[in-house]
């Protein structure tokens, strides 16, 4: 037993060891990077966990920063961000969200997903941010898998996406809401527009919507394919070309892989429709244009 036991010690040991030299990482690596604004330099002194390299410093790329700087300075109440997967997306949103709720008081930011455990993953994010990293922040009052409150005011909540979404929190004005769309069934995106929809007339609320390309239909689709001069809306496109690390013979082998129509979906943030007459039809591809990318 007590041989466990010290091999549990040596194990946290280790782990603070290895967030503490992370740190000090962060920190250097934040005034090599040489960042231009406050946002800027938060991500960089953040810590991400790397799947073998353990915790390594968040460098946000240029389509990372151009996001979150875009989600920053934007006067619209309603964000679209049509991404490719393994761009890092909700890793970077998550850190926004923190420099968000860390750097303005009283700000209440909602996260919807189909299931709560969805949700969870940008709270996780949020967490090791702050408990690895050197950036600080506000004290934080309470810590649950419901809720991160700040001890400025501010607060980041997690509920599934439903009709009353809204009700446990609803002494609290939501600031921001963002909702992870591609996790949602169809059966609930009516629901969760309406409600949306209606808290925006009333609090003058902001709203983030993230998703994959995929079947052109339902929330998202109906939002992104509205005429931006129709609805005030900033949209965003983030396809796999805009990752440093990806090249065209990474997609060759990747598409070779999953297939042509779920490479372009999944990867090149495509919209797909089927038609179905008498004889079916076989999809065809909607690409959004050159002016709706980042």
């Amino acid at each position: 037993m007590e041989h466990l036991n010290a091999a549990a010690q040596r194990l946290l040991n280790d782990i603070a060891n290895l967030q503490q030299t992370a740190r000090q990482m962060c920190s250097l690596t934040a005034q090599k990077y040489n960042p231009t604004d406050d946002l800027e330099r938060f991500l960089c002194e953040t810590v991400i966990e790397h799947p073998t390299k353990g915790p390594i410093p968040f460098l946000p790329c240029d389509a990372q920063l151009d996001l979150v700087r875009g989600l920053r300075d934007m006067t619209e109440n309603l964000a679209l961000i049509l991404h490719s997967r393994m761009m890092g997306i909700t890793a970077t949103l998550s850190r926004y969200i923190l420099w968000l709720a860390a750097n303005h008081p009283n700000r209440t930011i909602m996260i919807a997903a189909n299931k709560f455990s969805a949700g969870s993953a940008y709270l996780d994010h949020v967490l090791y941010a702050m408990e690895a990293s050197s950036v600080k922040v506000p004290f934080v009052k309470r810590n649950t898998k419901e809720k991160i409150a700040f001890s400025n005011g501010s607060s980041i909540v997690n509920v599934p996406a439903s009709k009353d979404m809204f009700n446990t929190y609803s002494d609290e004005i939501t600031d921001l809401f963002v909702c992870d769309v591609d996790s949602l069934s169809y059966s609930k995106h009516d629901v969760v527009a309406q409600k949306v929809t209606q808290l925006q007339l009333q609090n003058n609320m902001k709203v983030i919507y993230t998703s994959t390309g995929g079947e052109a239909k339902g929330l998202f689709w109906n939002y992104w394919r509205v005429d931006e001069d129709r609805l005030m809306t900033k949209k965003f496109r983030i396809p796999w070309n805009l990752h440093p690390d990806r090249d065209e013979e990474w997609a060759h082998n990747t598409m070779q892989h999953l297939g042509e129509m779920t490479f372009r979906t999944q990867y090149c943030t495509d919209f797909i429709s089927f038609e179905v007459g008498g004889d079916e039809k076989g999809p065809s591809v909607s690409t959004p244009g050159p002016s709706s990318m980042l």
